[in-house]
């Protein structure tokens, strides 16, 4: 059995977080799996201003934040509802 290279800290010990440590990035796949649409039709609806712009995490990468893909999600559902 290999131990366990990651240090453990307790809740107490741990230093607080910032609230910008608290944000969630996102690559495609997972961005794609949370709302079954296609690549395409992701950047599709982003030229529309449909869809929240990723933002970049490097020179050849692009993520999106959490929130901003929960809180689209959370638009489509009420808005589904109202129509229905």
């Amino acid at each position: 059995m290999i131990p366990s290279i990651t240090p453990r800290v307790s809740a107490a010990t741990a230093a607080p977080r910032s609230p910008q440590m608290a944000h969630k990035i996102l690559r495609l796949p997972a961005v794609k799996e949370i709302t079954g649409k296609s690549r395409t039709g992701i950047y599709s609806d982003m030229a529309k201003g449909k869809f929240p712009k990723p933002i970049t995490i490097g020179d050849r990468a692009v993520g999106w934040l959490a929130e901003s893909i929960e809180t689209w999600l959370c638009e489509r559902v009420e808005q589904s509802r109202r129509v229905a």
